[in-house]
């Protein structure tokens, strides 16, 4: 009978250490609550509890650079690609398990893939002329017609660079007269340049294009009226493809729950999840079969995903 107790309560003990190891340390520069909805999927599909720290990306980086070896870290979440380019010494290759992300979204080295695909959009009132290609920017009939938060801003920054690596001039000409654009003095998010535009402040505003899907699934009725005044165009480029950004996952070279990271990010990439991103966070997924069912709404959008490598 002792026998069977100790049996007992070696097998409790040993299954509590086994849950207690069942995590997965995450460094976050997105919000927990935009992402809350994977976090609580992954841990109850897996039984692996997320821990998630979520900072600005410089903070977050520099103290994950500076301690990699000793910290705890085994997942970085991005907000843009370009991040984890100062830190990718310090990533271990993924071993991705779905062939539904093309390799323009993968790492050469596998250290880094793609989650989601932004656009920067153009937004202009319902009864606006809309503009379609970034080369018709260029012209003084659009000066101090235009809204965008700080240029400094990563958003912003990736959309040039992009534009920069897809390389035909005419596509960042508009660029060299870009204050001559500028309604007023740039300042706060995404959000206020759509609401800036609602209140007449200017003709058209950039932002990333699930802002205004938030505006638009917002519970708050004065934020739908925002979104149901707006037109949001996806720019393109010569080619007539549209340039898009990536948020990304990467796994440190030192995680200590390796195959729960592993584990992570291949949920992440999974079809729940991405239908989750496309529908929950309305990005663009970068699972092909969930990205294709989304772009049925977008007969004319052509992505190029050849830019999410070469703006790095």
């Amino acid at each position: 009978m002792k026998s069977v107790i100790f049996l007992f309560i070696s097998f409790f003990a040993l299954t509590a250490q086994v849950l207690a190891n069942s995590v997965v340390n995450v460094y976050s520069f997105r919000k927990a609550e935009i992402i809350s909805p994977l976090i609580t999927a992954f841990e109850q599909e897996h039984n692996v509890r997320v821990n998630l720290v979520y900072g600005k990306p410089n903070a977050l980086l520099n103290k994950f650079s500076a301690n990699a070896d000793n910290s705890q870290v085994d997942v970085l979440l991005t907000s843009e690609l370009g991040q984890l380019q100062s830190v990718k010494h310090l990533l271990q290759p993924i071993n991705i398990r779905t062939s539904s992300i093309a390799p323009q979204l993968v790492d050469d080295e596998y250290k880094w893939v793609a989650l989601s695909l932004r656009i920067r959009a153009l937004f202009s009132r319902t009864n606006e002329k809309p503009i379609m290609s970034y080369s018709e920017l260029d012209s003084e009939q659009f000066y101090g017609k235009l809204c965008n938060r700080d240029f400094n801003h990563s958003y912003n920054q990736q959309m040039e660079k992009s534009l920069h690596a897809i390389g035909n001039k005419q596509d960042v000409k508009w660029l060299k007269s870009y204050v001559s654009l500028l309604n007023k003095r740039p300042s706060g998010g995404d959000r206020d340049q759509l609401r800036a535009v609602f209140k007449n402040q200017c003709d058209y505003a950039l932002a990333n294009h699930y802002y205004y899907h938030m505006l638009r699934n917002s519970k708050k009725p004065s934020d739908r009226e925002v979104a149901a005044s707006l037109s949001m165009n996806f720019l393109t480029t010569y080619n007539g493809k549209t340039p898009v950004s990536a948020t990304a996952a990467a796994i440190s070279q030192y995680a200590p729950n390796k195959e729960n990271a592993q584990r992570f990010v291949n949920y992440l990439l999974s079809s729940n999840a991405q239908a989750t991103i496309a529908n929950e966070l309305h990005e663009f997924a970068v699972n092909k079969h969930v990205r294709d069912r989304q772009l049925v709404h977008y007969p004319n959008l052509s992505l190029s995903l050849q830019s999410v490598k070469r703006a790095l």
